[in-house]
């Protein structure tokens, strides 16, 4: 049975879009402390991954040049995520230092 490469990314991108249009609230919301995000940013970790070992399957599977642009497409919107992430975490690092020296 042939593996179809354009469902798996058609389910990867729209979680991708679901993913990218969520966090900005979830990174704006007090509520969520440097440990919530923290561990968002090691799940976006994984997902980055897991796009690198896609594309790694696509290349042996030696698919046509499209779907393995659209792959690349993918993991560049994960790293992307990734990165906003990553910035609120250093933020986040940043400011609770800043208040422990006050304190």
């Amino acid at each position: 049975m042939a593996t179809d490469w354009t469902s798996i990314l058609k389910e990867r991108s729209e979680l991708a879009a679901r993913t990218a249009q969520a966090i900005p609230d979830f990174l704006a919301d007090p509520r969520h402390g440097v440990e919530d995000v923290e561990h968002l940013s090691q799940v976006l970790g994984k997902c980055s991954q897991d796009m690198k070992r896609l594309r790694s399957r696509l290349r042996r599977a030696k698919v046509g040049s499209e779907v393995r642009e659209t792959a690349n497409s993918l993991e560049a919107v994960w790293n992307e995520i990734g990165e906003m992430v990553s910035e609120r975490v250093a933020m986040l690092h940043q400011r609770d230092s800043s208040t422990a020296l006050r304190q």
